[in-house]
C-alpha cells in the first residue's frame, strides 16, 4: 500500500480529521499531507491539525 493509500483510508476512518504526528505514527510522511492539501483533499486548520473539506 503506498502512503497516498494509506492517508486515504486513514482518513476515511477517521472521519475526516488527522493530525500530522497520528500520520508518522502510521507510517504516512508528512510530505503526502501537504500533496492532499494541495489537490484540495484536506485543508489545514491549526499547525500539523488537517481535515476534510466536508468536515
Amino acid at each position: 500500500m503506498t502512503g497516498t493509500e494509506k492517508l486515504d483510508a486513514f482518513i476515511r476512518n477517521s472521519k475526516g480529521v488527522i493530525t500530522s504526528k497520528i500520520a508518522a505514527d502510521h507510517g504516512i510522511h508528512r510530505e503526502y499531507l501537504s500533496e492532499f492539501v494541495r489537490q484540495g483533499k484536506l485543508e489545514r486548520i491549526a499547525h500539523g491539525i488537517y481535515i476534510t473539506p466536508d468536515v
